[in-house]
């Protein structure tokens, strides 16, 4: 059963409802998925997110953060 894969408009939904506060058991039903596989993509998310923001803080010069 793993490794199922959603289409980008189910991506697009999940995320457009986790922005607005709703819950993983809620965005389960309104989409059609499963709560694991809405905990999945969500997870994917927060781990781009956050590998971008790592990014940023390494392209990101020392000097550029500070005031003159």
């Amino acid at each position: 059963m793993g490794n199922k894969k959603i289409t980008m408009q189910k991506l697009r939904q999940v995320l457009r409802f986790y922005s607005q506060g709703k819950g993983t058991k809620t965005i389960s039903s309104i989409v059609g998925i499963s709560r694991n596989t809405v905990k999945k993509y969500l997870q994917i998310f927060h781990t781009f997110i956050w590998i971008l923001r790592m990014w940023w803080v390494w392209k990101t010069p020392v000097w550029a953060s500070c005031s003159p």
